[in-house]
């Protein structure tokens, strides 16, 4: 095992290119290839999202965003096989889905969105009522709990590393269904990185204020007094991240309220190195934020979640936000354009204006979030108690006590533990020779 990467998986809950959990083993980074020949091997980088950073910024509004992306998804939609359209009734993937209707008007599209049985995490109604908007034929997939131990099974039994993002299982059985009809989908990655999208980005702005406040001990002990609960991005589970992570500097918070454990020394160095390939100086901090997540958080987890799930089920997917000609619109814009006020993705919700219906667009953002931390009270929680109480890579980490705090509802750890018990288990099955990951 590869003792570096280790540390850095329970720190971030993903592994950073170029590691790999195996000792000796590397894998690209975003947009390089490999060349080998007779005289050797050379590792060359084919785009550089630093330069494409680096120049003047030609958005000059949200029609220019619009067509852009349109250009986008007709050129993904080019297939000489079926292609099809995961959404969520989000924004990002209704957008999709409204401009591959466009694109292919009088041609049937086919759209899919998973549907759970969790109070409080299905969200598959706004989907439908989207894509009956724009007339195509929707497929909702239920992920109860049967199917989400299924995909459960197929995905620990078969990835090469740990994929800590729980979103893997319904992604798999998203394209499982699909490939009934389409061998190639669109998805939404990518957008919530390039517009600045995640909330957290308000909280950095809200954590500037929350400095300010005398008596800030007093209000992180009545938050972590609040009882927790096994729901979706409840109030109580962002007040108590908002509080765990609002002192600390812009770049530490963030890797705590995105990360599994949290920062250590050495994933704020990662990070901090990451960070100086940013082409501005000084870099307004908003978009030094979504700089880190576009090159890393977005290729070495989401897209690697994508793209295992739907591979395990024999599908391409494919990102129109990540088009080369989106991307270079979009990297070099003024932070402005992107978080507005207290409005996250202000430009591409501009641009949906007529084409996704208004409530889409105004909707707060939820994500693709995944009723594990109640699961791992109940149909994993023998398997948590095996791997958790006493783990073999990670003996350092406090799995066993925020095991319990999870378990009696003091605090809601399902993000911390979840990415742990995908790598035991990934150990346990392809029988890693394992060296404790040393963290700290």
């Amino acid at each position: 095992m590869n003792g570096t990467a280790a540390a850095l998986y329970a720190a971030l809950g993903y592994v950073p290119a170029p590691h790999t959990m195996f000792a000796g083993i590397a894998k690209l980074p975003p947009a390089h290839v490999l060349l080998a020949d007779h005289t050797g091997v050379t590792l060359r980088s084919y785009w550089q999202a630093a330069a494409a950073a680096a120049r003047p910024s030609r958005l000059d509004g949200a029609a220019t965003v619009r067509t852009v992306l349109l250009r986008a998804v007709e050129r993904e939609l080019m297939s000489d096989v079926p292609v099809g359209v995961f959404t969520s009734g989000g924004l990002d993937s209704s957008f999709l889905a409204a401009a591959a209707a466009r694109v292919k008007a009088g041609e049937q599209i086919h759209t899919y969105s998973v549907r759970f049985t969790e109070p409080g995490y299905d969200e598959s109604p706004h989907a439908e009522a989207v894509t009956h908007h724009i007339r195509t034929i929707h497929h909702v997939v239920t992920a109860d709990d049967a199917a989400l131990e299924r995909a459960f099974d197929v995905v620990t039994g078969s990835l090469a590393e740990p994929v800590g993002d729980p979103a893997i299982l319904p992604t798999y059985l998203l394209a499982a269904a699909a490939r009934e009809h389409v061998k190639v989908v669109l998805s939404g990655e990518g957008a919530d990185e390039l517009f600045g999208g995640y909330p957290t980005y308000l909280g950095h702005k809200a954590a500037g204020w929350y400095r300010r406040i005398p008596g800030r001990s007093l209000v992180r002990a009545l938050v972590n007094r609040l009882p927790s609960s096994t729901g979706k991005v409840t109030l109580e589970f962002m007040l108590k991240q908002f509080v765990a992570a609002a002192e600390l500097s812009p770049l530490e918070r963030q890797l705590t309220w995105f990360g599994a454990l949290g920062p250590d020394a050495a994933a704020v160095a990662w990070a901090t190195d990451l960070l100086s390939a940013f082409p501005a100086a000084p870099p307004p901090s908003l978009n030094r934020l979504l700089w880190l997540d576009f090159v890393s958080y977005l290729p070495d987890n989401l897209l690697v979640k994508v793209d295992r799930g739907t591979m395990l089920a024999s599908i391409e997917a494919r990102a129109p936000y990540l088009d080369r000609e989106v991307m270079e619109l979009v990297l070099p814009a003024p932070p402005a354009l992107k978080v507005r006020g207290l409005t996250t993705k202000a430009i591409l919700k501009e641009a949906a204006r007529g084409l996704v219906p208004g409530d889409v667009i105004d909707r707060r953002k939820r994500g693709l979030s995944v009723p594990v931390a109640r699961w791992l009270n109940t149909g994993l929680a023998s398997l948590a108690d095996r791997y958790l109480r006493a783990p073999r890579l990670y003996p350092d980490a406090p799995l066993a006590r925020l095991l319990a705090e999870h378990r009696s509802g003091k605090r809601n750890h399902a993000r911390k533990l979840w990415p742990l018990l995908m790598a035991e288990l990934w150990a346990e099955r392809w029988n890693v020779d394992t060296e404790p990951a040393r963290l700290g």
